[in-house]
């Protein structure tokens, strides 16, 4: 006479089989920490806000921006040398 509503609902699907792969035994190079790339960022939104406004915030977003590229890419070749000689 009256009907279970569980009846009606279809079983929930079974998961695809997980294939295992190998894990390679390499490390993992990550760069080393460093403030450039947001100083970088800083110099940039200095420069934007300068263009905006006056002379003077233009002139020091670009200088701060030219110093983080700078000083970045000395990090960079630093790190780039030091890594061939391991």
């Amino acid at each position: 006479m009256y009907r279970d509503a569980r009846e009606d609902i279809a079983p929930p699907p079974t998961a695809p089989p997980v294939e295992e792969y190998e894990v390679a035994e390499q490390p993992v190079h990550l760069p080393p920490l460093s403030i450039w790339p947001i100083t970088l960022a800083l110099g940039i939104t200095v420069t934007g806000a300068g263009v905006i406004t006056t002379a003077p915030v233009l002139i020091a977003g670009i200088i701060v921006s030219i110093v983080a590229i700078i000083y970045w890419i000395q990090e960079l070749r630093h790190e780039h040398q030091h890594s061939h000689s391991h």
